[in-house]
């Protein structure tokens, strides 16, 4: 790992663990991007091509090389130095997506960016490189972020605009990076689409003389699409086989990825926050830094790139309890009761699900205020005096004597027109005024941008944390925004609302961890609808999707895994507690049966399976993943978790159609160690290299059968 800079040649060389990453300045400024890729010790191997006839004007404007040096820009310029520009601003004889969009206070809306200067820092870990830009007539600049992590092919990119014009500028646009590839004109672009209850699905483009655009609008990072895309030439990349470039966008809101092939061959992908209904005043002084983009490359294909991506997130992402802890089994009273919950009938079924083996009591919505319906009661957050007249502590205490920990729903950023906060303060809700409001699940979207939101949602939910002894939160949000007005903003700052609602969000989720590391929290958006590098960085797992169906949630964990660490996949619910004879161990199950009414038998097969569980838990967990088996390709699909010494190995099958007389293609596991011996139920012991090179025989005795073999080390 190491960031260099070779001052005779003009070049920057960033070295992770596997690849490098190159750019150089030409004599005229411009940075340039030479290589990302495959491993290249040798700065010396990289060059810049000469300028091609550009024609200087001496006019007396500073240059970084060439003080006293302007550009008079032809056609060839445009032609052959501006496409590989590393970050371009929009301006000139230049018509790609580019990195930044911005009006000045005089109007003029050319953006022209030369190198100014750049600095490299190195400890804890890791290397940053930054390079700073600056328009060749303004005092505007744009800082452009590299940063690397030891033991990883990660590159973290993000970008940092500083208006010191003496005047306002306007920013139209601001991506958080741009990607460069190498030339040619046949690159697939993979990326995600879905809907409530289908998240994650792969789609698969070839690029053409055109863009490809993956977004959303809805104010929060999903369903409909996910942050996250892949290129690989020729589609060529397979599962473990391949080169790939894969990224992520670490944004909750509205977003923006657009890939485009020019008529030159080269391909570039810009992302960031989106550009629609975006405009964000910049006073003389102020700064506006972008999220982070990651971007990694692969030279074992999809599976190499969603190893990368998991090892970052559990290095430099996810919280602490997280990694320490393992999600627990949980039973919710959402499925069973929906709003009709109370202390007796939860009292009840506490010593039955501690029984079973579940490990969590989670009351979901209904426990608060007037809650008898999703019409009444969200935004006045007070323990119901009707269903729970002592509170919440004898439930509590009630679930802590059966070793059960307790968890509380919440939905900090809706209200209910019918409360007392919406009647106390209609302005906080999100609107334009002297429009009709629109309702969407009967609840409005109240306004996280304003400060006074956020310290009102803070208090409540930290006094609820040191007034009870609870364990696991799961933060919802049920509704997209609409109508983005701010009734008491100026006119000027009105279209700032999309990403000021965003870092609200992030204050209060960093105020529970800051406050209470200990409460494990769960990110729910209606299922798996804001599922996003921004917002992991506060939660310990989130919610997977809302679908209960075992077929649908096999694709959308086969897309979750793709960016996401499979052990920060929760479940709203189990679809059956049995007939689903072994429970994915990658994901936290929750039960939708009364365990009051079920007979000795089931409770026992629960418990059984619950307990199977909690054997292995642990792999998943800590473990690395393979993908062996395809839902989009194969009849069946196959996880594979390996533990970091390759002591113990876990894989999950599920068949996905009928085998019967079926003789299957032999499943060749990965990642173990070659010359140990491996004991397993259900086969002999074999060696690592056995099991790699010749596999595993796989059966199934119904379309509906999923079983586990669990690995462990026996020799050496």
């Amino acid at each position: 790992m190491k960031i260099s800079f070779d001052d005779k040649k003009k070049v920057f060389l960033i070295n992770t663990e596997g690849t490098s990453y190159a750019m150089g300045i030409t004599a005229l400024g411009f940075l340039k991007h030479l290589h990302w890729g495959g491993a290249v010790a040798r700065i010396e191997d990289f060059f810049l091509k000469p300028a091609l006839e550009i024609e200087k004007v001496i006019v007396g404007i500073d240059n970084a090389f060439e003080p006293g040096l302007e550009i008079k820009r032809t056609e060839k310029e445009t032609l052959f130095q501006r496409m590989d520009e590393e970050f371009v601003g929009w301006g000139g004889y230049f018509f790609g997506d580019p990195g930044l969009k911005a009006t000045f206070s005089d109007g003029n809306r050319d953006v022209f960016l030369l190198y100014h200067s750049h600095e490299i820092k190195e400890g804890g870990g890791a290397c940053e490189l930054k390079i700073r830009m600056k328009d060749n007539v303004y005092d505007f600049y744009v800082d452009l972020f590299y940063k690397i992590y030891a033991g990883l092919d990660v590159i973290d990119r993000w970008v940092a605009v500083s208006n010191e014009t003496g005047q306002a500028v306007t920013l139209e646009s601001v991506m958080s990076a741009m990607w460069h590839f190498p030339r040619g004109d046949q690159y697939r672009f993979s990326s995600m689409y879905g809907k409530w209850s289908g998240e994650y699905r792969i789609a698969e483009t070839m690029l053409n003389q055109s863009s490809v655009t993956v977004e959303t609008k809805t104010g929060i990072s999903g369903h409909h699409s996910c942050p996250w895309f892949a290129v690989d030439w020729r589609g060529e990349a397979a599962e473990e086989e391949g080169a790939l470039y894969a990224g992520s966008l670490h944004w909750s809101g509205n977003w923006r990825i657009t890939a485009q092939l020019d008529n030159l061959e080269r391909v570039r992908v810009t992302g960031g926050i989106h550009d629609f209904d975006f405009a964000w005043p910049l006073a003389p002084g102020e700064e506006f830094a972008s999220p982070v983009f990651t971007g990694v490359f692969s030279k074992q294909g999809f599976g190499g790139a969603s190893r990368q991506f998991h090892r970052y997130m559990r290095n430099h992402v996810l919280p602490p309890l997280c990694l320490e802890k393992p999600p627990k089994l949980m039973y919710s009273s959402w499925n069973l009761y929906n709003f009709a919950i109370d202390e007796k009938q939860e009292m009840e079924i506490v010593p039955h699900a501690a029984e079973m083996g579940y490990e969590l009591l989670h009351i979901d919505d209904g426990w608060f205020s007037t809650r008898d319906n999703d019409y009444q009661g969200l935004g006045d957050w007070w323990v119901s005096k009707e269903k729970f007249p002592d509170g919440l502590k004898p439930l509590i205490d009630c679930a802590k004597a059966k070793g059960m920990e307790f968890g509380l729903w919440i939905e900090p950023e809706m209200v209910n027109a019918d409360t007392r906060l919406f009647k106390e303060h209609p302005d906080w809700v999100i609107h334009f005024p002297g429009k009709q409001k629109t309702t969407g699940r009967n609840q409005y979207v109240l306004n996280f941008g304003m400060k006074e939101v956020q310290d009102w949602a803070i208090d409540w939910i930290l006094g609820l944390l040191r007034n009870h002894e609870i364990d696991f939160f799961k933060w919802d949000m049920n509704r997209y925004i609409s109508e983005p007005g701010w009734a008491s903003e100026a006119i000027e700052k009105q279209k700032t609302i999309w990403v000021r609602f965003v870092y609200g969000v992030y204050r209060v989720f960093a105020a529970i961890k800051e406050h209470f590391p200990n409460v494990y929290v769960q990110n729910c958006a209606s299922g798996g609808g804001r599922v996003d590098m921004g917002l992991m960085r506060y939660c310990d797992v989130v919610t997977l999707t809302d679908c209960g169906n075992r077929w649908d949630r096999i694709k959308i964990l086969w897309g979750y895994t793709q960016l996401f660490a499979p052990f920060t996949a929760g479940a709203a619910w189990r679809s059956r507690m049995w007939g689903d004879p072994a429970p994915s161990a990658a994901v936290m199950a929750g039960m939708r049966h009364d365990p009051r009414k079920c007979d000795a038998e089931t409770k026992a097969a629960a418990r059984k399976i619950n307990e199977e569980y909690e054997k292995v838990r642990h792999i998943p967990h800590k473990g690395e993943l393979y993908r062996l088996a395809s839902p989009y390709k194969d009849e069946y699909v196959a996880y594979e978790f390996v533990l970091p010494d390759r002591s113990e190995a876990l894989v999950h099958l599920t068949a996905l159609k009928p085998t019967y007389q079926r003789y299957l293609p032999m499943l060749r596991l990965r990642g173990l160690d070659p010359c140990a011996v491996y004991e397993m139920n259900g086969h002999p012991p074999m060696s690592g290299e056995g099991l790699m090179s010749i596999g595993l025989d796989v059966t199934f005795e119904s379309e509906l059968d999923s079983y586990m073999i669990h690995l462990r080390k026996i020799l050496p």
